[in-house]
């Protein structure tokens, strides 16, 4: 079937899905219509209306009045079918909530209950009256954020008075600011949620009413508190229980049976050549390296060792010794020393394997790493695949885990990310070939840039397969340690850049030393249409616009102040001053408030080849932005172009990517300082995003209107996350400019969301709305690790947040 016609089958099914669904909806409404005119008549009935007070009288009695710590309220607003089947809800948790798993309110946790006291299930209690008769006076904890016992001995009043600690808190505590538990850090709460001051909120009170609900997360990084954790000692090559800070360890795995299965059935169909360089390697490190190998559960493999002229004759002796262990090893000596590259390249010409897997002469590949490659080979046919890895230190600790996004182009060309492990399919790495010793140090960066350049279909596992050691002097140890190598990888960017057809240049990153990341120059003449919404907001938009006119070097370009009925003189007056420039156009739609719409009508009245959505609450620090966020869009694979706000006031960070977690769509890095880092230079250098926030967003013309603009079913909220899930699925790469800078009065324009319940209201329903129509991206995020923890917009590990 051609690739056309599958594309048309996959819609047609789509279509008839969304079809099936229509008609399930409208079954459901039916229904529900149904019932309540049943429920009508049923009241009306003489028997029910005699028979429903003896039923109630008769649930009264045996289940008694409801306790206090039972939330009638919340538990009718919790679980919306108790309201339509009409039923008391006290009666309906006792009858059948209860049993479901349900809360009878917002902290306490039935099923936590019962896992956290075995005993409880096992005698078959009611975990709500348990703790009501004893649990509360054995301190017994209803949900993971409230602790009994540590809230009494913290509130002397509540413990001389025999209070039910839990109903203390939730009647009074929360209102008079005392902590539920030991960790709660409402300062780190606060900072990273900036809205809840403005709503006039503690930080107890947000959590309680809604941080719980969003799935907030209610406690700082391990590295900022308290806690046990694993730890590894490779002196005796175990494994323990700790109170020292071990961020992170490597737990080697044992094979599954399913593993097993895979391996017996597949085993036969692809081969793997793993090819290892060496020359002079440490004394032990070699025989670590092949061991690696030889303890793989997959054993479809050979081992080809390339000794590139090494002057210690104690390596060659050891690879003798190595040989004559299996048949699969393979060991060529060169006569000369060819360098890196050029070693790397005769193993390649010698491999007989489907895939090449490339492993450094002193690292370590994991147990299960070979298996893991097959099983996704297998699966989708990748001809090139790359893992997660960590480091082994000089002591023999695992450390620095680096968990990477999936494939990522634009982060390529910013930093070598995709590193370790690497397996290649023979045919692809001879085509992208051969490796150039002329940049040696770089010489994967530079290949693995061709090898994607031609690959058709590139995975990678979330997974660490890969251990690369740290050496006094190797780039694992410091990248500074060899500046040729720093130098080398411009270099391979730079013939990229000319191999590609993309006119633009490396720059040095400052935050960041000895990185650099491309700066891409638009087309000749490409004019660029900035848009930008704006009401009744004369101070920000006059600083935005003049912002705009005295920074922006890249002149040709056009600017469209959508004004959305503005009423106040002042804006008035400036809009018609403004609109003699004539580089501005002003645009009116008097309309209620719809983001996405002013954005569509301004785009629709632009003649610019790329769009440039602007909050009018914005000002332009440098003048390089708009040729950098234009030329960027202009690339073939790219979609939406983002780059980092600051807050003008505080000066840190207030967009730099948008991540999308557990609670839904999230600022990375929020309120960090500027030059901050972060994760492997993820706040300093372009990354893609799964989406970036439309208070700047670049995006090319002809893609911005082959998915059809801003979806106006999202006025307020999500409009800019709902148009970056687009971009990703019709198949181009969203990505963030951090050294594109801006500062961002955010929300001046139309206020905070958590500012009154009417706008969190529509707030939740919005996000409601995007994941209905974008399921496959609910709590999924390919740029964003699963091995990170899910509700950190810092990029913390997931085992620092759990104690042991």
């Amino acid at each position: 079937m051609k690739k056309s016609e599958n594309i048309e089958t996959i819609l047609a099914e789509l279509e008839n899905a969304k079809s099936e669904i229509n008609k399930l909806n409208a079954k459901v409404n039916e229904i529900q219509s149904n019932i309540s005119i049943l429920r009508k008549r049923l009241n009306q009935n003489i028997f029910f209306r005699i028979a429903k007070p003896i039923l109630f009288c008769i649930d009264a009695l045996r289940f008694g009045p409801a306790p206090k710590l039972f939330d009638k309220v919340w538990y009718a607003d919790t679980y919306p079918d108790v309201g339509l089947a009409g039923i008391n809800p006290w009666f309906h948790f006792k009858k059948y909530g209860e049993k479901e798993g349900r809360n009878p309110n917002v902290l306490f946790s039935t099923d936590f209950y019962l896992e956290a006291y075995p005993d409880v299930k096992q005698k078959g209690i009611s975990p709500l009256t348990h703790y009501i008769k004893n649990g509360h006076r054995e301190a017994r904890s209803p949900h993971p954020f409230f602790d009994t016992g540590w809230y009494r001995e913290n509130n002397p009043d509540v413990r001389r008075l025999g209070i039910d600690p839990l109903l203390h808190f939730l009647r009074h505590g929360v209102d008079e600011g005392r902590m539920p538990n030991r960790f709660f850090n409402a300062e780190w709460y606060q900072k990273l949620r900036p809205d809840i001051a403005a709503a006039n909120l503690t930080a107890i009170q947000h959590y309680v009413r809604y941080g719980i609900a969003e799935g907030q997360s209610w406690r700082p990084p391990v590295n900022e508190r308290p806690g046990t954790y694993i730890g590894f000692s490779p002196d005796k090559n175990s494994y323990s229980i700790s109170t020292e800070r071990t961020p992170y360890t490597y737990i080697p795995l044992r094979p599954l049976q399913s593993a097993q299965e895979f391996i017996r059935e597949h085993a036969a169909h692809v081969k793997f050549s793993v090819i290892v360089p060496v020359y002079n390697t440490p004394p032990g490190l070699l025989d670590k390296a092949y061991e690696s190998v030889k303890l793989q559960w997959y054993d479809n493999w050979e081992v080809i060792f390339v000794n590139d002229c090494s002057t210690e004759a104690r390596v060659t002796s050891d690879l003798t010794r190595i040989s004559r262990q299996d048949p699969r090893i393979k060991v060529i000596n060169t006569a000369t020393n060819t360098g890196i590259a050029g070693a790397t390249n005769i193993g390649i010409a010698a491999a007989t394997g489907e895939y090449i897997v490339f492993l450094d002469h002193d690292d370590e590949l994991t147990v299960d790493c070979l298996y893991e490659l097959a099983r996704r080979i297998h699966a989708t046919k990748a001809d090139f695949v790359y893992s997660d890895e960590d480091k082994l230190d000089e002591y023999g600790n695992f450390v620095q885990p680096f968990f990477k996004p999936d494939w990522s182009p634009d982060t390529l060309m910013s930093t070598m990310y995709t590193c370790h492990v690497s397996c290649v399919k023979r045919s692809l790495a001879i085509e992208a070939g051969p490796l150039v010793p002329e940049l040696d140090g770089a010489q994967d960066w530079d290949f693995i840039l061709k090898v994607t350049e031609k690959a058709s279909r590139i995975e990678h596992i979330a997974k660490v397969l890969y251990h690369w050691r740290i050496i006094p002097n190797s780039i694992a140890a410091d990248l500074n340690a060899k500046p040729k190598a720093v130098e080398h990888g411009r270099l391979a960017r730079d013939h990229a850049l000319s191999r590609r057809g993309h006119a633009g240049s490396m720059k040095h990153i400052d935050e960041l030393p000895n990185h650099y990341a491309p700066v891409y120059l638009p087309k000749p003449n490409t004019l660029i249409s900035i848009v930008i919404p704006s009401k009744n907001n004369f101070p920000y938009l006059s600083k935005c616009i003049s912002s705009i006119l005295r920074q922006t070097e890249y002149k040709n370009y056009e600017i469209n102040v959508v004004d959305n009925g503005s009423t106040d003189s002042e804006t008035i007056k400036y809009l018609k001053e403004a609109d003699k420039n004539p580089s501005i156009n002003l645009l009116t739609l008097d309309k209620p408030f719809n983001f996405s719409e002013l954005c569509n009508f301004g785009a629709h009245k632009a003649s610019g080849d790329v769009y440039v959505f602007l909050n009018d609450d914005t000002e332009i620090l440098e003048g390089g932005w708009l040729g950098a966020l234009a030329g960027q869009a202009q690339l073939e694979h790219t979609g939406a172009v983002g780059a980092k706000l600051l807050y003008g006031e505080e000066n840190s960070i207030q967009h730099n990517g948008i991540l999308n977690l557990e609670p839904g769509p999230c600022h990375a890095f929020s309120r960090q300082a500027p030059n901050f880092t972060g994760y492997f230079g993820r706040s300093v250098l372009p990354y893609n995003w799964l989406a970036v926030t439309g208070a700047l967003m670049a995006v090319e013309k002809r893609k911005f209107w082959k998915i059809g603009g801003f979806d106006e079913e999202f006025p307020v909220a999500y409009n800019d996350i709902d148009l970056c899930f687009r971009l990703k699925k019709a198949g181009w790469h969203n990505v963030n400019l951090p050294f594109v800078q801006l500062i961002h009065h955010e929300s001046v324009s139309r206020g905070i969301d958590h500012e009154n319940s009417e706008k969190f209201e529509r707030l939740k329903q919005e996000k409601h709305n995007l994941y209905t129509k974008h399921p496959d991206f609910f709590q999924h995020d390919p740029y964003y690790n699963v091995n990170m923890h899910p509700l950190d917009i810092q990029f913390d590990l997931s085992t620092k947040w759990r104690p042991f």
